[in-house]
């Protein structure tokens, strides 16, 4: 996101407000969820999701891809460096690197395939990581409880999101 803070939409300065101080309330609502809890929380979570991406545009912001690296399997490397036209060992040599629990991360923050407009240069064959973020969609929202306390401080829209469910 570019420009003076007062340019920023309201979700993102709201979000910059709020963040440190829900933290640890946002952590407590989702330490007292549990996993696979049922359809009702993830029917929920939909619901908050729809609410939050009705006001929210990704490309309005892209921290997600100016902060976290990826997560990249076997396969997005194949359908990358296929479509960059590149042999898979120069991919991973060049872009990618392993993160401190072994796992094999694009390397560079931001993402070296974001372009200035927030758009991504390989969306058509973005990892599965970037297509799934930041999980609060869909019928998984249970499945990735411990994800989203970390993900509210890099993503205002599940900051957001967290802050709806929490407050029903």
């Amino acid at each position: 996101m570019s420009g003076s803070k007062a340019d920023r939409p309201e979700w993102w300065q709201a979000w910059e407000r709020e963040k440190e101080a829900a933290a640890p309330e946002l952590r407590r609502w989702l330490s007292q969820q549990r996993r696979g809890a049922g359809k009702d929380l993830d029917r929920r979570a939909q619901a908050a999701h729809d609410r939050v991406f009705d006001r929210i545009d990704c490309l309005d912001c892209a921290n997600c891809c100016k902060s976290l690296p990826a997560l990249v399997t076997r396969s997005d490397i194949e359908r990358i460096s296929r479509h960059l036209g590149m042999g898979t060992r120069d991919f991973t040599a060049q872009y990618t690197r392993l993160d401190e629990d072994g796992d094999r991360v694009i390397d560079g923050a931001p993402c070296p395939f974001l372009r200035p407009d927030n758009h991504c240069s390989i969306y058509e064959q973005r990892p599965r990581s970037c297509r799934q973020y930041p999980h609060t969609g869909g019928n998984a929202f249970t499945d990735h409880l411990k994800l989203h306390s970390a993900n509210a401080a890099w993503c205002p829209a599940v900051h957001h999101i967290l802050k709806d469910l929490s407050s029903q």
